[in-house]
């Protein structure tokens, strides 16, 4: 199922960000401060996008979690989802403003919630990360300008850090560094580059691609496989690997003659105002670029990018929708989609937010599973009970209990 408030977001609510680094060839990575490319860079080339498939010829299995409702666990809104330690991790950034922390059975631990602007407190959460060395939990408050740490099991406030930037999301590398990505030009010391690499005394490393006019504040370009960090940085065709110290190109998405070229955007797109190095220059009207993008059939933005040992999984924006690809790692092979036919099973197979062994892990409302399901019941489907049983799906449920998280293994094909 698409994301509304998310497809809201990238299409109306953001400006793009420029695509410096949308070609294979060496020459165009060097040109964006990319030391090389790596050793087992591939192509993946989407060479048609279906409407939809069925669900028997790409799902494996799936199963659904259930997260537990109380008056101390109520979350909004699912933004991010991390493991670490036998537990669950859940960012809600807007409505609760706090980290909910689960068990592998979705029964409630703690969370944390420390709204406000003294020491331990933050006003807005715009990012998190887990230092699996430490134990740690890291709230980064770009408002605020700094990173607070956290005991991950019990919640309890460690210290905090006063940044220079205001990076949009980050990451820690296996090291002691940090990648910022920096995007936007916020702070004193922010640079010139998008994406940053900082010590643990927050101190300017390197940095990669220079900030440009076509900037976008969507969060969390970053995910991870094994001993590798990937960076996707908005409205952009290529996905970096951060690892050793260095960053180079991994995949290219291979949109064919349909891909976005934004340096040959036709000028009557360009009509905001804004500022970059301290002068007023013409900024993507995100508007009229939508719309151009849309009646153009143009599919742009590669998001939600997790990869696990068989598969990659990713989505991209194609006329106005949200579109799904799965790269058969093994075959080489990619399927795409729109939406995703089932007879008798009932798998919400849309974005993704992080993936556990080979499960990629994806986010259901309660409120869209219970009307599927009561229709399910007026066409007296045979087999719904089985269905429940077998994907762990419960049987009382209400509209407002938590968002459930579901598992998805696909098909080799």
């Amino acid at each position: 199922m698409i994301n509304s408030s998310l497809l809201k977001l990238v299409l109306i609510t953001l400006p793009v960000l420029l695509s410096l680094f949308s070609r294979t060839d060496e020459k165009c990575l060097k040109a964006t401060n990319t030391t090389s490319i790596d050793k087992e860079f591939k192509t993946i080339s989407i060479k048609e996008i279906t409407n939809s498939q069925n669900a028997e010829t790409l799902i494996k299995s799936y199963y659904y979690l259930p997260l537990e409702t109380n008056e101390n666990c109520i979350i909004g809104h699912i933004d991010k989802i991390m493991f670490h330690n036998k537990r669950i991790y859940i960012l809600d950034e807007n409505q609760a403003k706090s980290i909910f922390v689960y068990g592998l059975d979705g029964t409630f631990i703690n969370k944390i919630c420390k709204i406000g602007k003294g020491p331990g407190e933050y006003d807005k959460i715009q990012d998190i990360e887990i230092d699996s060395s430490l134990n740690q939990i890291i709230v980064l408050c770009t408002n605020l300008r700094k990173l607070i740490f956290y005991d991950a099991l019990s919640g309890r406030f460690i210290r905090e850090e006063h940044l220079e930037v205001g990076p949009l999301s980050f990451v820690k590398t296996d090291g002691e560094n940090y990648l910022f990505d920096a995007r936007l030009e916020l702070g004193k010391k922010a640079g010139e580059n998008r994406l940053m690499v900082v010590d643990s005394s927050f101190n300017y490393i390197t940095g990669y691609f220079l900030r440009s006019n076509f900037t976008s504040t969507e969060n969390t370009p970053f995910t991870r496989y094994n001993d590798i960090i990937y960076y996707c940085a908005n409205y952009n065709d290529t996905v970096f690997a951060f690892r050793n110290g260095a960053l180079s190109g991994r995949y290219y998405i291979d949109f064919g003659s349909r891909k976005l070229d934004m340096a040959t955007l036709p000028r009557e797109l360009f009509s905001d105002k804004g500022v970059l190095k301290k002068k007023i220059v013409p900024f993507l009207d995100q508007h009229k670029f939508a719309q151009y993008v849309r009646e153009s059939k143009i599919p742009f933005h590669i998001m939600s990018f997790f990869e696990s040992d068989d598969f990659i999984r990713f989505s991209f924006v194609y006329e106005g929708k949200v579109a799904n690809a799965i790269y058969d790692k093994s075959s080489q092979s990619v399927k795409t989609y729109l939406t995703l036919r089932q007879k008798n099973d009932i798998c919400f197979d849309g974005m993704i937010y992080a993936v556990k062994g080979n499960s990629f892990v994806g986010v259901v409302n309660a409120n869209m599973l219970e009307q599927v399901i009561e229709s399910r019941k007026k066409n007296n489907s045979m087999y719904l009970d089985d269905i429940r049983k077998k994907v762990h799906l419960p049987e009382n449920f209400s509209a407002y209990d938590n968002p459930m998280l579901i598992f998805v293994n696909y098909l080799n094909f």
